[in-house]
């Protein structure tokens, strides 16, 4: 049945057109800082495109309270008095620059009790600052859940002094709010007055140094996180872990940890010497130095990967991610292509690494997704015996006589690496190359997805031609034509949740 759409109830249309504003509640990426430290700017000229569409779609729009209860003190005065006056009671998120002043901040006072999420962003001159007068104008907020504060600097800044996680001036008027998630982008400070022990989501990435025992006492203090995420933090030491004389910590409701390490691995030795990782958490490490992270802690064991029992392996040219997961638990580590290694798949201890962190025996399903399948297969421990293979053979293939002899090689190389699993019960295989003949003796199933593949412009390219292989086993076997890629989705976090990462 088809609806005009003005025919809707003005509470479905009104959720659909909300659902059609970009998030302005940030836009931080793991990876760089952006020009502009929240969307607030896009999501207006959005809605104001929504209110001058028609009068019937402008007044169901004006009496949604919760459509208009994200207030920026920071830029347009007007607009945001507007707002705070159609948001009704609904939950307030705050923007506010420093330096603070009695005009951008008067507007609040009444208000705080409203506020659920408060963005305090530091201008680049003010980036060395400590403010002290931050309780002379912000409001008591009680309810806040949500506190983002972000420096703006640049990476190496040398202007821009280290974190000092024990100059901590107060932020808040008392009594303290009962803060849930707390991220902090480039600091040279920690907010004072924030009751650790309440904190569920804690980022810190600032890509400078902090102190050890200081950055240790602080995830001590806060038991109840479910997830920490420490990008680029550096603490002062060597790259190697420590004597292991401080007491473990231990976080029991961890389910999301991630670690950012592209220049320095001494954070990442830290983290994982002295936090105790429950059983239930994922384990997320990424950046160009990812492997190298374990290759000095050889051969301590990790006892929430026991029991995984899935690896997944998804590569392109310049980028490589492994995941490996359980009932309950999993880790990723995802790679860049280092600038002084020619190939990512030359690191020569990834197998090793692999075989000493990962359970092999208990693995019983792998899957491959990469532009050279038959490199990834590389990467995989010698001692690996899963029951169901897939592979997913992303190479671009044409009929350019080029690279012809290039296809041949790459095919060979393929069958010698599906020919090291002669326990595989399985096997699937998407490509847009020739259908193979597996060699394995124990096969009892064999599905080929035949994708065609595409050019930069998406038009279908001529396609080689696939037809049912002579097996030499009695597997049974499968041909689908016109097939798609699974999506895997790994790799480093995009587009995942609070400011790219949760």
């Amino acid at each position: 049945m088809h609806v005009p759409i003005n025919k809707l109830p003005p509470e479905l249309l009104g959720d659909i057109l909300r659902r059609t504003l970009p998030p302005a509640h940030g836009n931080l990426t793991y990876d760089d800082y952006p020009e502009d430290i929240h969307t607030v700017a896009t999501w207006r000229r959005s809605i104001t495109t929504l209110l001058q569409v028609c009068g019937y779609w402008r007044t169901i729009l004006l009496n949604m309270a919760s459509l208009w209860s994200i207030i920026d003190m920071s830029s347009d005065l007007p607009w945001s008095l507007g707002c705070l006056e159609r948001s009704g009671n609904a939950p307030l998120d705050v923007f506010l620059q420093y330096p603070l002043n009695e005009r951008q901040c008067a507007p609040l006072l009444s208000q705080g009790h409203r506020i659920r999420a408060l963005h305090l962003d530091i201008p680049r001159p003010y980036r060395a600052e400590i403010p002290t007068d931050l309780p002379m104008f912000l409001p008591t907020v009680p309810n806040l859940e949500s506190l983002l504060i972000a420096t703006r600097c640049y990476l190496w800044d040398g202007e821009q002094p280290p974190l000092d996680l024990a100059d901590c001036p107060l932020v808040f008027q008392n009594p303290p709010p009962n803060l849930k998630k707390l991220v902090l982008y480039s600091p040279c400070w920690f907010p004072g007055g924030i009751q650790l022990h309440q904190l569920t989501h804690l980022l810190i990435s600032c890509n400078m140094s902090c102190d050890r025992h200081s950055l240790l006492a602080l995830i001590r203090q806060s038991p109840l996180l479910e997830q920490l995420i420490l990008a680029e933090v550096f603490i002062d030491g060597p790259d190697e872990p420590s004597s292991g004389t401080a007491p473990m910590i231990h976080l029991p409701r961890l389910r999301h940890f991630t670690l950012r390490v592209d220049n320095t691995v001494s954070t990442a030795h830290c983290m994982l010497e002295h936090l105790q990782i429950p059983s239930t958490a994922t384990v997320r490490i990424v950046g160009r130095e990812a492997f190298h992270v374990f290759e000095v802690m050889m051969p301590r064991s990790f006892p929430f990967t026991e029991k995984f029992n899935t690896l997944v392996v998804e590569g392109t040219h310049s980028h490589v991610a492994i995941e490996a997961t359980g009932p309950s638990s999993g880790l990723v580590i995802s790679i860049s292509k280092n600038q002084h290694s020619t190939s990512i798949y030359d690191q020569g201890f990834a197998r090793g690494i692999l075989a000493w962190l990962i359970p092999c025996k208990n693995i019983k399903s792998v899957t491959i997704s990469s532009v050279r399948c038959d490199r990834a297969l590389e990467l995989l421990p010698e001692s690996l015996s899963p029951l169901t293979l897939r592979l997913m053979d992303r190479g671009s293939y044409s009929f350019d006589p080029r690279f012809e002899e290039m296809k041949i090689d790459s095919y060979k190389a393929l069958l010698r690496g599906i020919a090291r699993f002669q326990e595989v019960t399985e096997l699937h295989i998407w490509s847009s190359y020739l259908a193979l003949n597996p060699p394995i003796r124990s096969l009892e199933r064999y599905t080929f997805y035949h994708v065609h593949a595409q050019s930069v412009r998406k038009v279908a390219l001529r396609q080689y031609p696939c037809h049912k292989p002579t097996l030499d086993t009695h597997a049974d076997f499968d041909f689908v034509d016109k097939a798609s890629y699974p999506v895997l989705g790994l790799g480093p976090p995009k587009d995942s949740g609070w400011y790219g990462w949760w």
